[in-house]
């Protein structure tokens, strides 16, 4: 027997998650920024290197299923991902380090794991090893910067 005073039971859900990523690791090119990438963990490069803070800077490589790519993650956050992991990159950005082309968190990048071994992915290409038009642009980037820069003017 329904009592119409009794009001009605309603479920809401959490909002679908709108996550789309702005781009594939095959298209990753040198000073990218605003990334966002859903990836999987492969491996870990090597032992976490410390700066001379005494900061831990973390490598793995990563991949989707366009490719791979190292990506470099600071301090405690690279603790906490393991391989296999499923990762969220947002707002990333790219960079030439020990000259190779590598994925890292911007200023505001946030790292989530949302799952674990389930991703299709492939190792090939790896965008890490830098091609001859990617030095080449590189280089040119690099050139733009400088002279941009003013001269310091002398004191008097």
């Amino acid at each position: 027997m329904d009592n119409d005073s009794t009001p009605s039971f309603v479920v809401q859900l959490p909002p679908p998650d709108r996550f789309e990523p702005t781009t594939v690791v095959a298209k990753l090119e040198p000073n990218q920024r605003q990334i966002n990438l859903l990836v999987i963990v492969l491996r870990i490069q090597a032992n976490p290197q410390k700066t001379r803070e005494g900061h831990e800077i973390h490598s793995f490589k990563i991949a989707d299923r366009t490719g791979s790519i190292i990506f470099n993650v600071w301090n405690t956050t690279g603790q906490l991902i393991a391989i296999g992991d499923i990762l969220r990159l947002q707002n990333c950005i790219t960079q030439v380090f020990k000259n190779e082309l590598c994925v890292k968190p911007g200023r505001n990048g946030i790292v989530t794991k949302v799952g674990e071994f389930m991703m299709d992915f492939n190792e090939e290409p790896d965008v890490s090893i830098l091609t001859a038009s990617m030095n080449t642009e590189l280089i040119n980037y690099k050139d733009r910067i400088h002279s941009n820069k003013r001269p310091a003017q002398a004191m008097s």
